[in-house]
Order: structure tokens, then sequence, then C-alpha cells
């Protein structure tokens, strides 16, 4: 039985053949050549995957011919037999060309360089006839195999053809093995060969492909060829042995070096101390002979003239360089000494011209304020003799609006009228108004089914997602989902039009909740919360909501969760740093970093009402099925994230490798019927405490920890991490777990949660953050990786100023 492809992952080979797709982009096919899964060669291409035998990438991106890819293939929703070209499946996600060597790697392409000899220093295979993997591995006309090898770098002709391919030996030990076929069978290293039956579809079909599989890394055999460079072989021998730094002893005994070898020495140990008293031997020799013909010249009559020229040469050289430096010098000081007092001139004149203007304005000033001053008077006037026929007026009406208005479920209290300089008049009879809180709940915008399963759940809200055209990479969207589930509050961070604001809509529509998304535009005049939490009218006796509509949103959500539990309330605040958060964002900030059963919103003291009022509402609790998103643009229109801020929220950083591009086939008429899920369902059985993070994923990122708070005289005083900083970051991989890997959440925890609070200059911190970021890149958190290089690198430009914040 054929397997299915879409449960496999590849090693396919790019083969040549491009164009450009509808979108504009570069596309072209990757030919699957190995199951990584099962360990076996793709036999019959054209029948596993139909037509060329090949996966439809579309979009190529900066991928070339015979880069090799790790792809998981999904079907293609358009595919339609109408060409030879035409493939049955596309990549689930965007592949990248395999760049570096993992530890995990089981796979390499075996090449065939009949004059290969692993002895050569030059490290240059040139006009190869195929590609090669990170890993790789050669054989020669005799059918000897070497390796492994490192490819380090691929040289390719202005046709975009293969030029050469530059290697060295894999691991720090500098050595290349010879194998037999025999003897890799013995290794458990398989080798199989790659042959489709329509070689002539391109380039890369040609010849056949040979590929090795097994531990490509560890294997080895009796036979070891050497190639550490002569330069460091006494370099190797003192880290061989531990030994000090070289001193005058250490550079006699390298001299005898092979008298102290035992038997049991190997070969390779022994090629290479012979290499070092050969080379010992013979820098002595040529240092010696070169200090005896030295003498002998400098002391001949020919050797003191020539030196007593070349220092008075140097002499002359020396004193005409000053000359030309101080004439040079006084010009520019000449020039620099006319220019000030240009320049002063310029400044007094212009100083005396701004003085008049502004007096002149001043005088203007003065008499409009004369002017305005009269003015205000009159209408002060005319105002309290109009007052009185107001008052009147309105006792005389307030009864009909009464009338009219009394069959409606509204009360409104009437102004009480105050006229300056005289006592309250008395307050007229309550007429009827709406009440802000009397509001029905939203109606969720799918099916709810709460037998769902999380994991298949998060793989569909990728595809719903994808459907509205927001291709975003199943990562990205899992990570945005467990953000959902571990924190009250985020902040989206990534530059314009990447989606920030419409992911989040696309979000509450993929849960089935659109209808409770609510949408707040921040202005940036906003200093106080009333702008979202409203105030209370102490004019007209009664709180006023405010025009954001978030009270109402919480009041609703607040009693679904009490009485349904099904709404999930998304509120989106758009820009939300265009005005400074820590003041209209304030009493929210501090609630939400509280135990659920603590977060109760206090609007206004009910002392304040009117006896005859009804509507009492002046708390809100916010339950766990409200959650508060952020978008975020660092630039000069906008207010700085205070320490305060980010040590209360979780930061995503939205980048253009976030947004896939493997989507575009997505056909949206079946996820429209996909179901939702409730509140209940997401806070009851999918959402995990701090204490339920898995050790063994805390374990990754203690050594982070360990590095940042570590004090040494060169990084100086450690930097320690909140306890509140802790908590969300464990909080985050126990919601994790079964949605990421562990490498992949600890990568996005301390992204999100460790970076943004840190900040700093200096060369000791700059020290620091320089060896977090070789740690980061050993231990293939490449997401943190890459933040921390791009940081460093605007640090430069920021006058040393290391901020995790602005580095997009």
């Amino acid at each position: 039985m054929a397997p299915d492809p879409t449960n496999e992952e590849y090693l396919a080979v790019v083969s040549e053949w491009s164009s450009y797709g509808h979108a504009g982009g570069r596309v072209g096919n990757a030919y699957p050549l190995l199951s990584l899964t099962r360990g076996e060669v793709v036999e019959r291409p054209q029948d596993e995957f139909p037509n060329p035998g090949a996966i439809f990438l579309t979009a190529r991106g900066d991928l070339n011919v015979w880069d090799f890819v790790l792809v998981r293939p999904m079907q293609n929703h358009k595919y339609s037999n109408a060409s030879a070209r035409d493939c049955f499946f596309i990549p689930r996600r965007a592949p990248t060309p395999l760049e570096t060597v993992t530890a995990d790697c089981h796979y390499a392409v075996l090449l065939d360089v009949p004059t290969f000899d692993p002895v050569e220093t030059s490290g240059i295979i040139r006009n190869p006839a195929q590609g090669v993997t990170p890993v790789f591995y050669v054989r020669d006309m005799q059918q000897r195999i070497y390796g492994p090898l490192h490819r380090t770098k691929i040289i390719r002709t202005e046709y975009d053809t293969l030029a050469a391919i530059q290697w060295t030996p894999c691991g720090e030990e500098s050595v290349i093995y010879e194998f037999t076929p025999e003897s890799m069978w013995q290794k458990d290293l398989k080798i199989f060969k790659y042959h489709h039956p329509d070689p002539g579809l391109n380039e890369v079909l040609r010849e056949p492909i040979n590929l090795v599989f097994g531990p490509v890394l560890t294997a080895t055999s009796s036979k070891a060829f050497d190639r550490v460079p002569e330069t460091s072989l006494a370099e190797w021998y003192a880290r061989w042995q531990n030994l000090e730094e070289q001193s005058e002893g250490l550079h006699r005994f390298f001299k005898n070096v092979t008298d102290h070898l035992s038997e049991a020495t190997p070969e390779i140990i022994r090629q290479r101390c012979k290499r070092i008293a050969t080379l010992i031997t013979r820098t002595e020799i040529l240092e010696a002979e070169r200090r005896n013909v030295a003498r002998r010249f400098l002391d001949s009559e020919e050797g003191r003239r020539m030196l007593d020229q070349q220092i008075a040469a140097e002499v002359d050289r020396r004193a005409q360089s000053m000359d030309v430096e101080v004439k040079k010098r006084r010009i520019e000081l000449s020039v620099e000494e006319r220019q000030f007092a240009q320049r002063t001139g310029e400044m007094r004149d212009e100083f005396a011209r701004e003085k008049a203007r502004l007096e002149q304005e001043l005088n203007l000033l003065r008499t409009e304020e004369s002017k305005a001053s009269a003015a205000v008077a009159e209408l002060r006037t005319q105002f309290d003799d109009k007052m009185d026929d107001w008052t009147r007026q309105l006792k005389e009406n307030v009864p009909l609006f009464a009338a009219l208005l009394g069959g409606q479920n509204r009360t409104v209290v009437a102004p009480v009228i105050e006229r300056r300089g005289s006592e309250p008049e008395a307050q007229a009879s309550p007429v009827v108004h709406g009440s802000w809180s009397q509001t029905a709940l939203p109606i969720p915008s799918r099916e709810i089914d709460d037998q769902q399963e999380e994991q298949p759940f998060v793989d569909r809200l990728v595809e719903i997602l994808a459907g509205e055209q927001l291709c975003f990479t199943r990562d990205f969207v899992t990570n945005l989902f467990v953000c959902f589930k571990s924190s009250a509050l985020n902040l989206i961070m990534g530059p314009p039009g990447h989606g920030k604001s419409s992911v989040i809509g696309g979000l509450s529509r993929a849960l089935g909740h659109a209808q409770s998304l609510l949408e707040i535009a921040i202005r940036r005049s906003w200093s106080d919360d009333r702008h979202l939490l409203g105030f209370f009218d102490t004019f007209h006796g009664r709180y006023d909501p405010g025009p954001t509509g978030l009270t109402s949103r919480l009041y609703q959500a607040q009693r679904d969760w009490e009485q349904l539990k099904r709404g999930v309330y998304l509120i989106l605040l758009d820009e939300f740093n265009l005005a400074a958060p820590e003041y209209y964002f304030s009493q929210l900030l501090q609630l939400l970093t509280r135990p659920v059963d603590q977060r109760v919103v206090q609007l206004f003291d009910l002392g304040m009402l009117p006896g005859e009022s009804t509507d009492n509402v002046n708390k809100i609790q916010i339950h766990p099925n409200v959650s508060f998103w952020g978008t975020i643009n660092y630039d000069e229109t906008t207010e700085r994230l205070s320490p305060r801020l980010l040590d209360r929220t979780g930061m995503i950083f939205l980048n253009s490798r976030d947004v896939a591009q493997g989507f575009a086939g997505v056909d949206p008429t079946p996820l429209n019927r996909a179901k939702g899920v409730s509140a209940g369902r997401i806070c009851e059985s999918w959402v995990r405490a701090a204490d339920q993070c898995p050790e063994r994923t805390w374990d990754l990122i203690i050594p982070l920890l360990d590095l940042l708070k570590q004090q040494t005289e060169e990084w100086g005083p450690g930097t320690d991490v909140s306890p509140r900083v802790i908590e969300a970051v464990k909080r985050y991989l126990a919601n994790s777990k079964g949605l990421l890997t562990p490498d992949r959440a600890v990568d996005f925890a301390f992204q999100q949660r460790v970076l943004p609070v840190l900040r700093g200059r200096g060369t000791g911190f700059s020290a620091r953050i320089r060896a977090l970021q070789q740690r980061l890149t050993d231990s293939g958190f490449e997401r943190s990786a890459r933040h921390v290089r791009d940081a460093l690198t605007l640090a430069d430009s920021n006058f040393g100023d290391i901020d995790f914040l602005a580095y997009l």
C-alpha cells in the first residue's frame, strides 16, 4: 500500500524551473527524495506524487537550484491535472533552505568526485555535478567513501549554476574518515539511490542522486585523515594535554614531543605530533639563519650606511609631514574664526529683528485682550437676562416630555439649573431614560461544539484564518492562542500592514464569537481612564459609561460568565501606545495581574446616586472570558512603554517570517461551517496554571536566566527577572503543552516575556547580551537569537542603548 505523503516529512531538492505566479512571486517545484519518517527513498515518484513527481512551491522566495529543503506535503486544492507540471501536493508551510548542521541530522548526500583527495589543502570541490546537503559524503573513482564533510559555502556562476562547494571536516577534531560500502553498512549507514523515471524534466533529475541515511555525524572508521592546519597544531596539542600558555620550556618540549608518546597513542595523534616537531625545528633553523644574515649585514659598512640613510630619510619625511599638518591646521583655524565671526553677527541681527517682532505682537495681543474682555462682559449680561426665560420654559415643558415617554422603560433625572450668584432651584420630577446595563448578550457567530479536542481545534484555527486571507504560520497562530490562554493582556508589535489588528478580529471570528469583539481606537488626548470606564455625571446625578462601549461590554461578559459561560470577549485597543497607557489604562493594568476573583472594577460610589435611581451597577468583575489585546507601533508618534507596563503584559512580535505563503489555495467554503468553542470549555478544560509547567521544559530556560543574573568582572552586576515575569513564563509554558514543542515554546516565551524587560547600555551589559545571543544560538532558539542580534545591531546607531522593543 502506497504511503500517505501528508503524514510524512521529506528531504527534497528544488528544481531549476521557475516563473512568476498569479500573485507576482516566484514559484517552482521541489522533488521529494527521501522519507525521513520511514527512512526510505522515494522509489516511485510519479506514483506517490502524481504528474511530475514533485511538490508545487507556491512561493519560491529565495530558494535556488539544488537547494535542499524539508517539506511536509498537503493536498493542493487547485490540482486539475491540466499539464505535465501540475502537482497534486503543496507544502504546509513555506520551506527554507538547509543552511546549518543540527545535532539530530540523520541524512546526507553522497557526491561522486572521482579525483577527491582527503589530504589536499584546498577544501574546494570545483564544478560539482550535483548540490549537497549541509552534511555530505564523497565517493572517489575506487568507490572509497570519505566523510562526514561540512558544506561551508556554495559558489554559483552568474547563470545561477553550481561553480564550487567549499567544505571542512565535520566536528571539532578536523578528521575525515574513509569507508567502504561494507563498513558503511556495519555503522548502520544505509546508501539509497533516488532515480526519477523521466530525467529529462529538468537539470536536477538528469543523474541519480545518492543519499546516506543513519548516524551521519557520529560514524567513524579505523582509517582517518588529519585536516588540522599546521598553524593550529601547537594550539591543538596544548588543548589536548590541558597545558598552560606556551612558554620557552614548552617550545623546547614540542621539538621532542614524539618521545613522550606511548605505544597506545592513536596513529592520527602520532602524525600530528611529528608534524609539530618538524615545524618547530624548521622554524628555529630559519629564525637563526635570519638573525645571522641580519647581524652580518648591519655590521658591514654598507649596512651601516643604509641604516643611516633610512634614519635620515625618515626624519625628513616626518618633519615635512608635520610642517604640512601645521599649515593645514592654521588655515582651518583661520577659516573657522571668520565663519564664527560672521555667524555671530548674523545671530545678533536675527535676535534684534525677532525681539522687535515679538514686541509688536505683544502690543497687538494686549489690544485683543481688551476687546475680548469687553465682549465677555457683554455676553455675561445677556446670559443673565435670558436665564430666567430658559428656566421657566424648562419647568413648563418637563411634564409634557414625561407624558410622551411614559410608556418606555427609561429613567432620566432632570438637571438642577443653578444661576450664578443665586441658590439652586428645586429639581424637576424624574423623566424616563435608558439604562446602560440593560443590553442583550451577543449571539455566537458559529455553532458551539464543546466536545472538540484542543490540538485539532488550533490546527483548524490556522486554516480558518487562511481562508480569510490571513495567512500566518502554524507556530505563530498557536503562539497567539497560547498567549490568549495564559495572559489577560497581550500586545502585538510589528511593522504596518502585516495584519496586527486583522489577526485579532480573525481570531475572534475563528473562535465563534465575532459579535463579542470590541475594537477601540486610542486617542492621543486620553490622559485618564474616564475615556474607557466612563465617569459619574454629578450634574445629572447618574453614571455615564463613556463613548467607547467598554463598560457595557464588560458588564455583558460578567452576566454571560455568571449565567452561561458561553461568550469569549476580545477587547482590541488599536494603537495602544498612541497615548500613555499608564494613565488611561491604569486601573485595568493594575487589576489584570490579580487573581480572577479580585478583578473588580470600581466605577463610582453608590452614595452619589439620587434616591429614586434604580440603576445601581457600580462594580464590574472581569472574569476569565475577557481578554485584552493591543497593537503597538514604536516610532516618534507614540509613547514609550514603561517597565511597569512591560512587567505586566505579554509582548508578541510579528514579522515577515510569521506570514505564511503556502495557504493561498485554501477553500474558505467548508471552513465557514467549522464550529466554535465556548469560554467555559477553554477556561475550565484547556487553561493551565503556572504550577502545571512541565519541569523538563522549564529546565531549558533556566540556563538563560542564570546567564542574565550571573555577576562577573566583565559583565558587571547581574540582571534579575521579577517573580511576576517568572510566573508568566511558567504559565505560558504550561499552556503550550501539546501545542508547541518544548524548544519552540521556550523560544517564544523568552522572546515575549523576558527580552522586553531587559534594557541597558555600556560595555558590560553589551558583553552579557552578546553572550546571551551565542547561548540562544547554540540552544537552537533561533527566534530569540535573531531578536537579540537585531537589537545589538541597532544599538550601534542608538548611542549604545540596547532596547529590545526598537529592533523592528
